[in-house]
């Protein structure tokens, strides 16, 4: 057995420390916020709106930072190589439905999809972490592009694998930025995104695609110029052996 890189295994160990501390912390947040909601609505009632709309912006801020805490906790348990749900999984019908949930929130594109399946597109996995897969790359191309944008979400399956590609006519990935698009904490320009800042995430987007692919025995490659970029997930289908499930083989990039 290989052993586990010491640095590696006490930065994962860090990491699921403050996880599971913030996450209480987040939690006594929230359960303030609506007693101090409770109390005052049940108060006289003067000078009522400014109050609740700051116990507004903090229940925002808590699920924000709650949200954030747990996608990293979520890395940390793919880190540390924790199994995963085994079901089988109709890709194609997570892609349809992260298409559909992408067209309700981002009315301005032009969403599309395309089922290209020589055989039924089922795979073996986590279906719950496979569909956070599949509607990332939809947000993240909703987030990154102009208001009627065209994005195509694709599914291809034959004998040898499940592709899911997402590919959109934006501006594209900055070149500086491509190599390390996987990685985490890697963020966007706030002046190049469509919904500025506060919709640009934490970073860890697509560091959580990347990973939740690798635990699948899956690979994820991007390819990216002004006016095309496309995401590609590759899954080995139902019924054949899964590749090496490492989340810390490195995406492609071109």
């Amino acid at each position: 057995m290989r052993a586990r890189p010491r640095g590696r295994s006490l930065r994962t160990r860090l990491l699921f420390f403050i996880g599971v501390t913030l996450v209480v912390v987040c939690a006594a947040m929230a359960v303030t916020t609506v007693l101090a909601r409770r109390d005052h609505l049940l108060g006289n009632g003067t000078d009522r709106v400014e109050p609740v709309l700051a116990w507004r912006r903090v229940s925002a801020e808590s699920a924000r930072m709650t949200g954030l805490v747990e996608d990293l906790l979520l890395l940390a348990r793919l880190d540390e190589g924790r199994p995963l749900r085994s079901a089988e999984v109709d890709l194609a019908a997570l892609v349809a439905e992260a298409v559909w949930d992408a067209r309700a929130a981002g009315g301005g594109h032009d969403w599309q999809l395309a089922l290209l399946l020589d055989a039924p597109a089922l795979v073996v996995g986590d279906e719950a972490r496979l569909h956070q897969v599949v509607a990332n790359l939809p947000a993240n191309a909703r987030v990154h592009t102009p208001a009627g944008t065209t994005v195509i979400a694709s599914v291809e399956s034959t004998d040898a694998a499940c592709v899911v590609r997402v590919r959109d006519g934006g501006p594209g990935i900055p070149p500086e930025l491509l190599p390390t698009v996987f990685e985490r904490f890697t963020r966007a320009d706030a002046s190049r995104t469509r919904t500025g800042d506060r919709e640009g995430g934490s970073g860890l987007g697509l560091a959580i695609v990347a990973a939740i692919t690798a635990a699948h025995g899956g690979r994820i490659a991007v390819e990216s110029e002004p006016g095309r970029t496309e995401f590609t997930v590759e899954l080995p289908p139902a019924g054949t052996a899964p590749g090496p499930a490492s989340a810390h083989a490195r995406p492609a990039t071109v």
